[in-house]
């Protein structure tokens, strides 16, 4: 006796935010050069930030990225901010009052 397969039919997403979501991330790298994997912990504002920010510029601009590239140009943004303003970046002025542990 042959059983009936049950045929799930998915319902489109609700908005072009959801749609988005559901898309794979590229993966598109920002250069040919190899990867490294990190892991980094973020607070949850930053993350839905991360989130949102990428969703936006997918849907609303139309530019197709990864996570990994928004975080890889933010990074070399630091970076450079922090090499070329002789201690003036802003940066280094929220980072100031830490103190270093031994």
């Amino acid at each position: 006796m042959a059983t009936a397969r049950k045929t799930t039919i998915r319902k489109p997403a609700q908005n072009k935010f959801a749609q988005a979501a559901s898309f794979a991330d590229s993966g598109k790298a920002s250069s040919d050069s190899p990867r490294v994997k990190a892991t980094y912990n973020l607070s949850p504002e930053v993350a839905k930030g991360l989130d949102t920010a990428w969703l936006t510029l997918r849907v609303t601009h139309g530019i197709p990225c990864s996570k990994s590239e928004l975080v890889e140009i933010a990074l070399q943004n630091l970076i450079a901010d922090i090499e070329n303003k002789d201690g003036k970046s802003p940066i280094l002025k929220q980072l100031s009052g830490k103190v270093r542990r031994s």
